[in-house]
């Protein structure tokens, strides 16, 4: 039970060590951040019948293997699914094109969109 509550209490504290080192600018940023992955995890999940921690595995595993940072595997993820920008916040610039994260962003989820999906079991 406690673990459906782990990354609300560690958003809770990123948020508030954000806050109190670096300002309202870099939480903005954080939950961000956070949100964008939420979203790819959410795409993960639905092509591939994986659960969410799997997902976010999957996502931290090809973002180690590729040497591209995770929110910008993320970002590219959404903005290949989606094609087009990922929304910001007002007042916070847009990220930064990463092609490296955009190439392996495409290739994960060719990979992913070829896979036998896990048949649900009645």
């Amino acid at each position: 039970m406690l673990d459906r509550y782990k990354q609300l209490v560690e958003a809770a504290i990123a948020v508030t060590n954000a806050t109190a080192a670096d300002g309202p600018e870099h939480v903005l940023r954080l939950l961000t951040s956070r949100a964008i992955i939420e979203q790819a995890k959410g795409a993960i999940v639905a092509a591939t019948g994986l659960g969410s921690t799997e997902a976010w595995r999957m996502l931290r595993e090809t973002s180690q293997n590729h040497n591209v940072k995770l929110r910008a595997l993320a970002v590219a993820l959404v903005e290949y699914l989606g094609n087009e920008p990922v929304e910001q916040p007002s007042g916070l610039p847009a990220p930064a094109g990463d092609y490296r994260a955009a190439e392996v962003a495409r290739a994960m989820w060719q990979r992913l969109a070829t896979r036998d999906r896990p048949r649900a079991t009645v």
